[in-house]
């Protein structure tokens, strides 16, 4: 049958771009997480002879 090992080839390079695409995604996500949190721990922790005190 003509074709049929270009439609094998491309089946197994689905996962790899699914992966590509689903790894970027989950970088953009953490970092955007990682920033925020870090943001909002640096107004609400102060850090007094070694005591921790939450700014509500």
């Amino acid at each position: 049958m003509p074709g049929q090992k270009g439609v094998v080839n491309l089946g197994k390079m689905v996962p790899v771009v699914g992966a590509i695409i689903g790894g970027s995604i989950d970088i953009v996500i953490t970092k955007t997480v990682a920033k925020r949190t870090k943001e909002t721990l640096q107004q609400m922790v102060f850090l007094d002879n070694g005591r921790v005190i939450i700014d509500n």
